[in-house]
């Protein structure tokens, strides 16, 4: 594993503000008026046939695509297909609308695959009768061929079966619609909002927290009552924090919506005030992996919850790697634990674009030897990797830093959540520092050393201890996930005995473990945005921010590109998330019952037993109940 540490056992003991302020900079997203270029578009992205010629363009088929764009299109006629009972056309559109907005290979082969299994495999969950039974053995084929190589499932793969999925749509669902009462209802709410999120489409619960310039309310949405964390920015204090490079004001925006993963935070929507820049973000309700690692009676959690959990954060780190991204700030309050036993990574602020894809930062080149570094210095003291200490140093060469980092923060955050404490003790941590600066080059062996002097408990199996010396080699080259095997030779490390990463990358296992939490508040405690933001801008307010203060029309223009709605909210607006959840749990009830007899993970992702699974399904069915409001 490229190191040799011998495992040690231990028994436990300010922009300038000189024009006049701007009125609500809100986006709207206004559809393409051109026919032809409105084809062109949904042609390109799959969605329609490209053997149609321009001179057959069907309006209806445009209107209706068109519609299945925005959030107030898709509400109306969700909510007509379940009055209609055509609704469950929309769960394969969706799916495959999903699927083909996933820009990452390790997470669109489990898509396909959960695809697969649901919609085109004999004895489906929701089985397509009308696809031909050779196109269903083709891609059985295919599904087969991708658990070895990944680059078989491409983005267009299921474009055919998308093309049909759609004409049902139109058909069944589309053009009863238009002959309603509620098509007129739709286009009398489209002429007055246009297709606006804002802060009244929401209700008020509380406040969660707050830092900096930001602050997190509990809310939920009115139209489908989903509850979301919504962060609040105060625009002129986000300038000022970049006034040196104004374009990174909304990085950390832009990483949560392109990283549409399962443990990762969800971004639905964001838009704005005057004075605020907003995230809806996904809500997490058991709080961070510190908080609850504290809250066990020993300080620390069980290697089996451990496992499931560090399998969850590589797949995550890994959908960012393959983004261009390194996350830089690793550690157990950073990553979330959501009521379903699984984690979610939080927090985007340090995140770095290494390749310019992203966050189009176009001055981002490879060195000499084609690698992408990084030269800034960010990260948390504790969980920091050598090569970020080392610029440091005032004899630095700068050499910089890989998306490796990740991985020794990985490393650190393991061994935190195993022994309740980091692997080196903070005077170590000081001497660790130390060395990094004038010292290390004449002190190279002992500062390696000083590295590999990690004590381990002996309630850690050795699994466990050699996955964290892996996670923690010195050089980036030897480290696990980042040396030759890549994040493939991490995934088959022994810790992750019995894991099916393919199956945890659908949420198809269930965690063992799940946490006591009170469902969220229902009852708004604000009648309003304004309302809310005066309570608790009160006397115990200690950010003597002025949360009132707008920033001049120039400084707006920043802004501009802030708004954003995330296509995969179609199944929320839609009011049909609850209904979909219950047939995914169904696929997994099917797979337990031993329809598929790929390898069960033994340990933390396990199902704890049949009837555990159909109860959490009956209790998906019963929450979901609460949506379209």
């Amino acid at each position: 594993m490229g190191c040799t540490t011998s495992i040690n056992r231990v028994n436990p003991s300010a922009v300038p503000l000189s024009d006049d302020a701007s009125t609500d900079r809100s986006r709207k997203w206004r559809p393409t008026s051109n026919l032809e270029e409105k084809q062109k578009k949904f042609q390109e992205d799959g969605s329609l046939s490209k053997k149609k010629k321009v001179s057959e363009i069907n309006e209806g088929h445009i209107e209706c695509r068109d519609i299945l764009d925005d959030p107030i299109g898709q509400r109306y006629v969700g909510q007509f297909a379940k009055s209609n009972f055509t609704h469950e056309h929309f769960f394969c559109w969706i799916d495959m609308q999903e699927f083909k907005a996933i820009p990452t290979k390790d997470y669109r082969r489990s898509k396909a695959m959960h695809i697969y299994d649901k919609y085109l495999k004999v004895g489906a969950v929701l089985e397509l009768g009308s696809v031909a039974p050779q196109e269903k053995e083709r891609f059985k084929g295919i599904v087969e061929r991708a658990r070895g190589d990944k680059s078989v499932v491409t983005p267009n793969m299921f474009d055919d079966i998308w093309q049909m999925v759609f004409v049902d749509i139109y058909h069944n669902t589309f053009i009863p619609f238009k002959r309603s009462d509620k098509y007129e209802e739709y286009r009398k709410e489209i002429r007055e909002t246009y297709n606006k999120v804002s802060v009244d489409d929401f209700e008020y619960m509380e406040k969660l927290g707050e830092g900096g310039f930001g602050r997190v309310v509990h809310c939920r949405k009115i139209s489908t009552g989903k509850h979301y964390a919504m962060k609040i920015q105060l625009k002129t204090a986000l300038l000022d924090t970049f006034w040196d490079d104004p374009t990174r004001l909304d990085a950390e925006k832009s990483v949560f919506a392109a990283c549409h993963h399962p443990f990762i935070v969800s971004l639905d929507y964001a838009f704005q005030t005057p004075s605020h820049a907003i995230l809806a973000l996904g809500l997490v309700t058991a709080g961070d992996l510190q908080e609850i690692m504290e809250k066990e009676p020993s300080k620390r959690l069980d290697e089996d919850r451990v496992v499931l959990y560090t399998a969850e954060v590589v797949l995550a780190l890994q959908h960012l790697h393959e983004l261009g991204l390194m996350y830089r700030d690793l550690k157990p309050c950073n990553v979330l634990l959501g009521a379903d036993g699984h984690v979610q990574l939080a927090d985007m602020g340090g995140v770095a674009d290494f390749k310019g894809n992203v966050l189009d930062h176009r001055n981002e080149k490879a060195d000499d030897d084609g690698v992408y570094r990084r030269r800034s210095i960010m990260g948390t003291r504790g969980y920091m990797a050598p090569e970020v200490l080392d610029l440091m140093s005032a004899v630095s060469a700068r050499k910089g830093y890989t998306q490796a980092v990740d991985f020794w923060s990985l490393g650190v955050t393991v061994y935190k959540l195993l022994c309740g404490t980091r692997p080196f003790d903070m005077s170590s941590y000081d001497v660790l520092l130390e060395y990094s600066s004038e010292q290390k080059q004449q002190k190279q062996a002992e500062y390696d050393n000083l590295l590999h002097r990690i004590y381990f408990p002996t309630f850690i199996s050795d699994a466990g201890c050699e996955l964290i010396i892996g996670l923690m080699a010195l050089h980036p080259e030897d480290r696990l996930g980042s040396n030759a095997e890549g994040v493939d030779g991490l995934t088959q490390h022994a810790f992750f005995n019995g894991m099916d990463f393919i199956k945890l990358g659908q949420k198809h296992l269930d965690a063992a473990y799940k946490p006591d939490v009170q469902l969220p508040s229902e009852k708004p405690m604000y009648p309003s945005y304004s309302t809310m933001m005066e309570a608790i801008t009160g006397p115990d307010d200690r950010s003597n921010f002025d949360w009132e203060s707008v920033p001049s029309d120039r400084q707006q223009r920043h802004f501009d590109e802030w708004d954003f709605v995330s296509p995969h909210t179609l199944k929320v607006e839609m009011g049909i998330a609850g209904e979909m959840a219950v047939h995914d749990t169904n696929l997994k009830v099917q797979q337990i019952l031993g329809a598929d007899d790929r390898p069960r993970n033994n340990r933390a992702g396990a199902s704890k037993s049949i009837q555990d699974t159909i109860m959490g399904s009956l209790s998906q069915l019963a929450n979901s109940q609460g949506q379209g409001r």
